[in-house]
Order: C-alpha cells, then sequence, then structure tokens
C-alpha cells in the first residue's frame, strides 16, 4: 500500500500561544498573529478527530508533528524546557486518546488496515462537496482517484489480538 507521509504538520497549543504572546512585542515572532488567530489558529490548534479527518480526506497516512513557527526559541531558557515538556506530553497525551476512542483505529480501518479509503468514503464527499457548492452535480468524481493503492492491511499486525 502506499502510504503518504506528511512531514513538519505544524501544530500549537494553547499555552504556546499565550507564552508567544507574552514576550515584548519588539522581539515577538512576525507569524504570531497568523498562528494565533482565525482559521489557521484553529486547525494549528487542533491535534484531533478534526486534523485526522483532513489527513483521511487527503489522503495522508502519517502525519510528523512539528511546533509551529517560531516555536519556543524566543522565551527565556528554563521556561522555554518547562513548555515543550508539558507540550509534549499534551501531544503524547492527545495521541493516546485518539487510540483510546478508535478515531484512527475504527470503521473500515478495522478489516482494511490504517488509510482505508471506500468507494462509498468518496461518494459521501462528493456528496457532500456538491451541497456546499465546491463541485456541480454530475461530475464524474470516480475518475478523480483510485483504489489500487489502498486497503492492503496496513497496520492490522499491529492490533492488539483479542
Amino acid at each position: 500500500m502506499l502510504r503518504i507521509t506528511a512531514l513538519e504538520e505544524h501544530f500549537v497549543t494553547r499555552a504556546v500561544v499565550d507564552a508567544w504572546r507574552s514576550v515584548d512585542a519588539r522581539w515577538q515572532d512576525l507569524a504570531l498573529g497568523l498562528s494565533s488567530q482565525g482559521r489557521t489558529a484553529r486547525r494549528l490548534l487542533d491535534i484531533g478527530a478534526d486534523r485526522v479527518t483532513e489527513m483521511d480526506d487527503a489522503g495522508i497516512t502519517v502525519q510528523v508533528l512539528s511546533l509551529s513557527t517560531p516555536g519556543l526559541a524566543m522565551l527565556a531558557p528554563a521556561d522555554a524546557v518547562a513548555l515543550q515538556s508539558m507540550t509534549n506530553d499534551q501531544l503524547a497525551y492527545s495521541i493516546a486518546k485518539m487510540k483510546e476512542d478508535g478515531i484512527v483505529d475504527s470503521g473500515d480501518t478495522l478489516k482494511l488496515g490504517i488509510g482505508a479509503m471506500t468507494d462509498a468514503h468518496w461518494k459521501n464527499f462528493y456528496d457532500k462537496m456538491v451541497h456546499a457548492g465546491v463541485v456541480k452535480p454530475g461530475l464524474d468524481y470516480k475518475k478523480g482517484y483510485t483504489l489500487q493503492f489502498v486497503n492492503k492491511g496496513v497496520g492490522l499486525d499491529l492490533r492488539p489480538k483479542n
């Protein structure tokens, strides 16, 4: 199965954004406004179900998460180390919680493996895009994807044997 890994996928935590804002305005990174407001902030703060849904929609199997720019370099060293530890703990908790709640390993993935994709999934996505006015009804959406490289049982060997 073709596995798509997205590298340098950024995220932030609320505590990191608060720390960025606490820095003297003269030393704040120019990216602070973009990374901490509106849709971009919502997406960066989400390391749960919405992110996984977007991964599925894009055909991404794995994301390598990185703390978003500007990171923690502008903070005092002791503050940066403490916040990085807290951020790592939050990320680890979020991943464990997704596993516990079956966000990644449920539905079609239980039988078809991680990254499962079905004609029904594509039809559902197409119907939503028609409803949202993104595409016109009648588009032959089946020409836009293939199941040739998916549903190969990736990760099934890693599942607990019950």
